[in-house]
Formats: C-alpha cells, structure tokens, sequence
C-alpha cells in the first residue's frame, strides 16, 4: 500500500509505501500528525509524518520473539483511537 496525502491546492504527495515498503494503520492524531505502521527497515515499526517529515516512533531493531523463543511475523502494536 503506497500512503499519499492531498495538500490544500489538491496535490497528492507519497508519505511512504512504495514497490519495496509496506505501509497499514494510517491515523490521524488530535496534534494533526499522521502516525502509520511500515516495514520499511526490514522490521514493523511505528512512524510519524509531521509537515512532510516522517520520522520513527518505536524502532524494532531485532524480531519479535514469543515466550516460547519462536520468531514471531506480525508486530505486538495497533494504532487505533481510544
């Protein structure tokens, strides 16, 4: 899934996403930043686009791992309003 944006004059802008990037869970926050979940480190991690500028929020630099050990394929975080 590629996430674009429309600015004031209709003008559709890629956030993220893409050919080599996963983009689920876009949402809007009450500080009208964009946070959205992508694998583009390879990883799931939590990211943040404020005015055109995306940073990380939760950086996930090794795999999930179960209780049991096992290497786990989906992340432990949602984004969803409360």
């Amino acid at each position: 899934m590629t996430l674009c944006l429309k600015d004031c004059l209709g003008v559709l802008a890629q956030v993220a996403g893409g050919k080599d990037e996963s983009v689920t869970q876009p949402l809007w926050t009450p500080k009208n930043e964009l946070l959205f979940i992508s694998d583009r480190t390879g990883w799931w991690n939590i990211y943040r686009d404020v005015d055109g500028k995306v940073t990380s929020c939760a950086l996930m630099l090794q795999p999930l791992l179960g209780n049991d050990g096992e290497r786990r394929q989906s992340p432990c975080f949602s984004l969803h309003k409360r």
